[in-house]
């Protein structure tokens, strides 16, 4: 008996099927890496939106009234605030410092920059398409769009709004409570002798 070989007829079916296997796996392959390539870009986008987000939550619970007569106290409009923040949005904090937190419109993006009011430079904190507006709760529960609302009422002027809202962002306005109002522990500490609060 004579050994058997393959034809060339077999061989060439061989290499069609091979060949047409390998370029449905690969554009199989392709297809699995921009898939792969689009989740990791939007789960990367909406990480830096939290990110972006908790920034500004945080600056915004931060805010705190400064000692009386030291220009700290917190000033807002509907485009920007002042205030004196114990977590401030900006590169190697030093602990409270007073924060300018702007809205920028250009080309139909806002931005929203923070900086040290002694800095002139801004960085960009949140980028977004649309327009934005900061808000302040008044004790009475209304919005206003500047704080101190009556600015002709020196006695109102270190009062703190009960929440801000930045309104305009991707996934709906920031929402933050004030935290710093006026704690009874740190006034009772205050009107105690040296003595007692070392006990």
């Amino acid at each position: 008996m004579r050994a058997r070989g393959f034809t060339l007829l077999e061989m060439l079916v061989t290499l069609a099927v091979v060949g047409l296997s390998a370029t449905l796996i690969w554009q199989a392959l392709a297809q699995m890496a921009a898939v792969e390539q689009r989740l990791g870009t939007s789960q990367f986008a909406s990480g830096k939106h939290a990110l972006q987000r908790a920034w500004v939550e945080q600056a915004i619970a931060g805010v705190m009234t400064g000692p009386e007569d030291a220009g700290l106290d917190l000033t807002g409009r509907a485009d920007g605030m002042r205030a004196l923040t114990t977590l401030p949005p900006v590169a190697d904090p030093r602990g409270p410092e007073l924060v300018v937190l702007e809205l920028n419109v250009r080309n139909g993006l806002t931005r929203l920059q923070a900086r040290r009011h002694s800095d002139a430079a801004a960085q960009d904190l949140w980028v977004w398409a649309g327009p934005g507006r900061f808000e302040y709760l008044g004790a009475a529960g209304q919005w206003h769009d500047r704080w101190p609302p009556d600015s002709t009422r020196e006695q109102r002027r270190r009062e703190l709004p009960l929440a801000i809202r930045l309104i305009g962002p991707p996934d709906g306005p920031v929402l933050a409570a004030l935290v710093a109002q006026p704690s009874p522990l740190l006034m009772r500490r205050n009107i105690m002798a040296d003595d007692q609060v070392r006990r």
